[in-house]
């Protein structure tokens, strides 16, 4: 039984198809909520805001956590992918320690360079990525439209250290489960 839904934020790109296929690979539930953006998919398939509401997804991932029936949600966005062996390795984290709220999981860029895997510096700047929530812990905590411009680069990172800081926990996966924009050129797997 699938304990996590994967939820697919989209502004539009066509790499969507490639993120759905990662996540159907992984054996995952999914929702595919558009921030105001036509998707070049099925009528139906897919939840569009009414409006290009911005803010990082917040919006997007605040509804797709209301459409998901899991315990557990994972965000993709529309041009990243989840990797081979991801389903397996966070449903094993649930099933090793259901009481965790929050696993952070590694993180691999198209160039090799991994961020996430250093449980001893905790929760850091840097070493927090793709969380995969509890979605009880969103329900009580969720996204705000509100992250500073300046900071958006690490919104997952201060959205989990202010869920840890009013009592959630924490919990380390150590291994990549999440490509960012993998078929894309660049220095950093973000193009820049």
């Amino acid at each position: 039984m699938n304990k996590v839904t994967a939820i697919i934020k989209s502004i539009g790109r066509p790499s969507i198809q490639d993120t759905i296929r990662s996540v159907e690979r992984e054996g995952l539930p999914y929702v595919v909520v558009s921030d105001g953006h036509d998707l070049l998919l099925p009528e139906g398939s897919y939840t569009k805001l009414p409006k290009q509401w911005g803010s990082y997804g917040a919006v997007a991932a605040n509804v797709g956590v209301a459409l998901s029936n899991t315990d557990y949600v994972v965000f993709v966005d529309d041009d990243d992918e989840l990797a081979p062996g991801a389903g397996k390795i966070i449903h094993q984290a649930i099933n090793n320690d259901s009481s965790v709220d929050i696993w952070v999981q590694g993180l691999l860029f198209n160039n090799g360079m991994e961020l996430c895997l250093d449980k001893n510096k905790g929760v850091v700047m840097g070493n927090v990525a793709v969380p995969v929530y509890k979605t009880s812990t969103l329900t009580n905590d969720p996204f705000t439209t509100a992250i500073p411009a300046h900071v958006q680069d690490y919104a997952d990172f201060f959205h989990v250290l202010l869920c840890q800081t009013k009592g959630a926990t924490v919990g380390w996966l150590g291994k990549v489960t999440y490509l960012v924009r993998p078929k894309m050129e660049g220095t950093n797997g973000r193009g820049n």
